[in-house]
Formats: structure tokens, C-alpha cells, sequence
């Protein structure tokens, strides 16, 4: 197994031989089936498989895992974040995660690209739901299973009494960015 590989998340599309995805098949010039394409966490080609040489794809791994050093759009403290959010008069949207798939999954849906404008709205922080985690037992969260994504208004004077909870029917980026807006315009008022 190629080390690098461990940092890439891989995302499988049937694009039903070009009648299908067809705004995802011509943004990264897709032709022919199967294709291969690594993409940064914000949309950005990286490279294309054009050798499917065993040793050109380790290279082709290696060399796009080493470019996608993703800049951290999580702040790492509730502090931090309060006194930006403060700064710059946005909302937090706290991020408690756990190690497991169904955080991977969210966090991977709030970097989406379809996220990325409203996600501009937002200061944004991260930290592991553990029950000795003073975040977690601010925001009453230490004993959930799931991850959870809570915005918050950093002009009250104790935010965690006025939580906003992503819904848990929330599953997909166009449904979380939907509520994010909807969430921004009521805290813009």
C-alpha cells in the first residue's frame, strides 16, 4: 500500500459513460471511462491519471497527496474562535467531532464546494467530543454518539444557551448549506 494514499478520501462516481454528472465530467475534462482525478478539498484539480503503470500510479498518489496539504479552515479552540467571530461579526459553527466515519463524513461535507460561499460566513472550530472536554460540557455534548455542528452567536452573552443543531436529516452539502444559510440570515438580524 502506497502511505500517501492514507491522506486522500476516495470518492467513486458512476458517471453512466458521460449521460450522467455531466457538469462534473466536463470541469475536470473527463473523456473516457474509468477515469482518475484528485481534487483539493476545495474543488481544485490536482492531477490525471494518464499511466496506469502499478509505479506511475504510486507516483501520481504520492505526488497528489504531498500538493493537497489542506490550510485548516478550523480554528483549533473555542477561545480563538470566539475572538475572531467577535473581530469579524459572523457566527461560530462548532464542529464537535469523534473518530469515526460519520465525522469524516460531515467535515467532509461542510469543505464541499457546494458549502464554500455561505461557509465564508462562519467562523469555524473543531474539537473531539470527549466527556471530560470542557467544549463538550459547555455545549451538552459530551455524551453523543454522532458528530454534531452547532452555530452559535458570539454577541450573546453565554452562547451555548442559544445553539443552533444542524438537523439530523441533514446528510448531503446542499441540505447543510441550505440551513446554514437560513441560520446566517436569522443571526444577521
Amino acid at each position: 500500500m502506497v502511505k500517501s494514499a492514507e491522506k486522500i478520501n476516495a470518492v467513486f462516481v458512476d458517471c453512466d459513460w458521460g449521460r450522467a454528472y455531466t457538469t462534473l465530467t466536463g470541469r475536470y475534462g473527463i473523456r473516457g471511462y474509468p477515469s482518475l482525478v484528485f481534487i483539493d478539498s476545495e474543488g481544485e484539480l490536482l492531477a490525471k491519471m494518464t499511466d496506469r503503470s502499478p509505479e506511475a500510479v504510486k507516483k501520481l498518489i504520492e505526488d497528489a497527496s504531498s500538493k493537497s496539504t489542506p490550510k485548516s479552515l478550523f480554528l483549533p479552540s473555542w477561545e480563538k474562535a470566539l475572538v475572531l467571530a467577535k473581530k469579524e461579526k459572523k457566527p461560530i459553527l462548532y464542529l464537535f467531532s469523534l473518530e469515526n466515519e460519520a465525522s469524516k463524513r460531515l467535515e467532509s461535507m461542510l469543505l464541499d464546494s457546494t458549502v464554500r460561499e455561505v461557509r465564508g460566513k462562519f467562523v469555524m472550530v473543531k474539537s473531539e467530543i470527549r466527556k471530560d472536554s470542557p467544549d463538550a460540557l459547555r455545549f451538552k455534548v459530551e455524551n453523543s454518539s454522532v458528530p454534531i455542528v452547532l452555530v452559535l452567536d458570539p454577541r450573546e452573552a453565554t452562547p451555548e444557551d442559544r445553539q443552533y443543531r444542524l438537523p439530523p436529516d441533514a446528510k448531503t452539502p446542499k441540505p447543510i448549506r441550505e440551513w446554514l444559510e437560513r441560520v446566517a440570515e436569522k443571526l444577521s438580524e
